[in-house]
């Protein structure tokens, strides 16, 4: 079970309720992390604290400290926080080259590969959202799409 600690970390980044981080003051452990996060794709944060114990036993962080960390790091736009097929949130690094600060996954349901798809479809669906029509004000999207990898589908 997950601890409690982290419930608050779920919300949305634009959310109220959330707690704010000053951008001019990073958490000391954000390198640790960012370290962790490029070593881990799609690491959740029991992932991140497994590999950080075993890989930084001398930097490594509580997992309070990682929640918090990867808080502050989503508000930044430097990690995307996602729920794949599993329901457990996951973090993965953005690259300055992603518009607008996301990308999208293919997962396969048999051997639970996950591709990034850089591209993102659904701008078009969110200026129609977003139209006179409707006057709904989007905050932001997530797409995961699930099937079957090349591997799994030939074997």
């Amino acid at each position: 079970m997950a601890p409690v600690v982290g419930y608050r970390l779920m919300l949305p980044p634009s959310s109220t309720t959330s707690p704010s981080y000053s951008s001019k003051k990073p958490p000391r452990s954000t390198q640790v992390v960012l370290d962790a996060l490029g070593a881990v794709p799609h690491a959740s944060v029991q992932e991140l604290h497994d590999w950080l114990r075993a890989n930084r036993p001398k930097r490594s962080a509580g997992l309070t400290t990682i929640y918090r960390t990867l808080h502050y790091l989503v508000q930044q736009h430097q990690v995307q926080r996602v729920y794949l097929q599993d329901g457990q949130a996951r973090y993965d690094l953005l690259t300055k080259t992603e518009h607008p600060h996301h990308h999208h996954h293919l997962v396969c349901t048999r051997c639970q590969h996950v591709e990034v798809l850089h591209d993102c479809p659904l701008e078009t669906l969110e200026s129609l959202i977003e139209s006179a029509q409707t006057k709904f004000k989007l905050h932001y999207h997530n797409l995961e799409l699930f099937g079957l990898c090349e591997s799994c589908q030939a074997g």
